[in-house]
């Protein structure tokens, strides 16, 4: 359809020139129809450059072959007008063509390349966000580890409280009551250490006494005294956390005279049965837990004032008498 516009003005001018040959030798169209054979339909065609007459090329040239003979006209060169013509139309249709489809050719690529950028950034900005989470994830973890190792740790102890101390050698059940409230009871992983602080007392129940290590306002516990079959409760109160103190900053007349009459320092075996003087043995009550039994060392409130050793002495006999009775 383009290569027919394109030949318009070609075949009209050729065709102007044919009708005024014809008119100039005053001949009509029924004489050509009759001389030429050629349908009147087709010359009026050619006169007037219409091609839509003509179903192929090969008709339009040949009936302008003839006519233009007939004329006396140059039919070659006619001819070779509008095949030249013809010819230009197809190869400046064929550059437009591919001028167009290059045209759409890059504008597929930048479309291309511009939804490939935007998987892209919309790729790298997925995967920032999962970082960005990814590291808020981490340090809320570190936050709340930091937060519950704060937690755990003990804090500054006010006069005469109780801290308790319990790190798991191996993985242990444990319940810890502090102040008569339940809060511990589960078991302790291996390489886990946790404090519990009371105001009055502390109460320990331990699974497995070789499994932990416990420690009483930073001093070691001996855990396997009144353990049966590696199970013990043990029950600290803050009367005999006084009472250890006072231990301490007072030395009694029984262990003076002790040293004097040679009676030999009573230690308490431990885990290991050797002589432990170490730790706070006498710390250790009775459970008061009623409907329980409890296989906790059982001490008398009288007793926490006798000074380690002195236990199978009569205390109400003084050094003197202690000695003399010896």
């Amino acid at each position: 359809m383009e290569i027919k516009t394109a030949l318009n003005n070609t075949t009209m001018k050729i065709g102007k020139s044919l009708k005024d040959r014809r008119a100039a030798k005053n001949i009509s169209i029924e004489a050509i129809n009759q001389e030429t054979r050629i349908p009147k339909i087709y010359i009026k065609a050619i006169e007037e450059g219409d091609m839509s007459k003509f179903s192929a090329d090969v008709y339009y040239t040949g009936s302008l072959r003839k006519y233009a003979s007939y004329l006396g006209l140059n039919a070659n060169e006619l001819v070779d007008q509008y095949l030249n013509e013809k010819s230009a139309a197809k190869n400046e249709l064929k550059a437009k063509t591919e001028k167009k489809e290059k045209a759409s050719l890059k504008r597929i690529l930048v479309a291309a390349l511009a939804v490939l950028f935007l998987w892209a950034a919309a790729f790298i900005s997925i995967l920032s966000l999962n970082k960005i989470n990814e590291n808020k994830s981490v340090n809320k973890s570190k936050i709340s580890a930091v937060k519950e190792n704060e937690l755990l740790k003990p804090k500054h102890l006010k006069k005469n409280e109780l801290d308790l101390e319990v790190k798991a050698i191996s993985s242990t059940w444990i319940r810890v009551k502090s102040d008569g409230n339940l809060v511990f009871e589960n078991v302790l992983p291996a390489g886990e250490k946790r404090n519990w602080i009371a105001k009055e007392n502390l109460v320990l129940r331990i699974g497995y006494v070789p499994g932990v290590e416990v420690s009483l306002n930073g001093k070691r516990v001996d855990t396997m005294i009144g353990a049966k079959e590696y199970i013990n409760e043990i029950q600290f109160t803050k009367e005999s956390l006084k009472k250890e103190k006072q231990s301490k900053d007072v030395e009694s007349p029984v262990k003076k005279n002790r040293s004097k009459t040679g009676i030999p320092p009573q230690g308490r075996s431990g885990m290991d049965g050797n002589v432990n003087n170490g730790g706070i043995p006498h710390l250790l009550q009775p459970s008061q837990d009623k409907g329980r039994t409890t296989e906790g060392k059982r001490f008398s409130k009288e007793s926490l004032d006798q000074p380690e050793g002195a236990r199978d002495l009569d205390l109400n006999k003084g050094p003197r008498e202690i000695q003399n009775a010896r």
